[in-house]
């Protein structure tokens, strides 16, 4: 597979927005862990992926399962980011759909079914809800 001026530019433009992506990342949550759990409570589709990926590290795959069940797939999620320029965009929209009910999917099934302290539904400990209980507090 040959790389074209063209392909080259795409690559390195597709290279840089993940790796901003993953800085920021880090940066968000350097401080309050996964941000949607801090702020309302509740674990995204996410939750577990980077807990996850550390236990891989170890070479613990059945740990990593256990955190997240999809954590295979992010090597191929970030493929796919990478080279999305020579794929059909067609196809593309439709492995995007496909991945983000997969893990909405996945998600349903771990916080109904699964329930443990990586998917969590309480709202009550989110620091929105927690504010708006101290402002309601005050006000009354």
């Amino acid at each position: 597979m040959k790389f074209t001026n063209s392909d080259q530019k795409h690559f390195l433009s597709n290279l840089k927005s993940l790796l901003l992506v993953c800085i920021a990342y880090y940066l968000i949550t350097w401080f309050t862990g996964c941000p949607i759990k801090y702020y309302l409570g509740i674990s995204c589709p996410g939750c577990g992926m980077t807990r996850a990926w550390l236990a891989v590290l170890h070479l613990n795959f059945a740990g990593a399962f256990a955190f997240h069940p999809l954590f295979w797939m992010a090597p191929f999620l970030a493929l796919a980011i990478l080279f999305e320029y020579k794929i059909d965009l067609k196809k593309y929209r439709w492995a995007l759909v496909l991945t983000a009910a997969l893990f909405i999917t996945v998600y349903i099934i771990r916080l109904i079914w699964f329930p443990n302290d990586i998917v969590i539904w309480e709202p009550i400990n989110g620091a929105i809800y927690q504010a708006i209980s101290r402002i309601l507090h005050l006000a009354g």
